[in-house]
């Protein structure tokens, strides 16, 4: 039982029926209910201002839950009416849901911006949240992988050709480099390669006769 519950109590509640002391929806067993808690003083569930911050190409949450499912928002971006995906001829990367708020989809540096909630009563309350969209630096280099002949045994006297290819995420400086016994091998020049979304370095390592 919650007592005295208020605007900010809206929201989804979870029951869980395993034993666990943790929560979450995707468990099995795990069931939800959203809860509105109406209040004509407090229109909007959460804070009255915020700041979000969101990477490029995610998606960014606008948190403007009503109080009531028959309280009706309108969303401003810097001072301009946004219409939603479900009208003709707008933005499809905007959708609404009053238990979540608005998703801005795939968003770009030109989402960045003061976003305002206006909620259509006689109070025109307006919520007032900041986006700012940064682009994720990249932060690690994948396992390199080494290729050679198709059986691990060679023939004395024969040359043994290896190459190892390297991948990171675009922006990252890196080399490839071989080693044997903990000592730097000297292996072909390094080469690009493609690989689409990715940074690619080719070293070929060749051990003769």
């Amino acid at each position: 039982m919650i007592r005295n519950v208020t605007y900010a109590d809206t929201g989804y509640y979870v029951c869980v029926s395993n034993e666990t002391t943790e929560c979450n929806i995707r468990m099995e067993g795990a069931q939800r209910k959203y809860v509105y808690v109406k209040d004509s003083n407090n229109l909007l569930a959460g804070s009255d201002f915020c700041h979000i911050h969101g990477e490029l190409r995610g998606n960014a949450v606008l948190p403007c839950r009503p109080t009531s499912p028959e309280i009706k928002i309108t969303l401003l971006k810097d001072g301009n009416n946004v219409r939603l995906m479900k009208e003709e001829g707008v933005d499809q990367r905007i959708a609404y849901d009053p238990t979540i708020g608005f998703t801005l989809k795939k968003i770009g540096i030109s989402d960045s911006g003061t976003y305002m909630c206006q909620v259509d009563s006689k109070t025109n309350l307006i919520a007032t949240m900041i986006l700012q969209v940064k682009e994720r630096k990249p932060t690690y280099a994948m396992k390199p992988t080494i290729t050679g002949p198709q059986h691990r045994i060679v023939r004395k006297g024969k040359n043994l050709d290896l190459e190892c290819k390297g991948l990171a995420e675009k922006g990252i400086t890196f080399q490839v480099m071989w080693f044997k016994s903990n000592r730097q091998q000297g292996g072909t020049p390094q080469t690009s390669c493609n690989e689409n979304d990715y940074s690619c370095i080719i070293a070929t390592l060749r051990i003769s006769n």
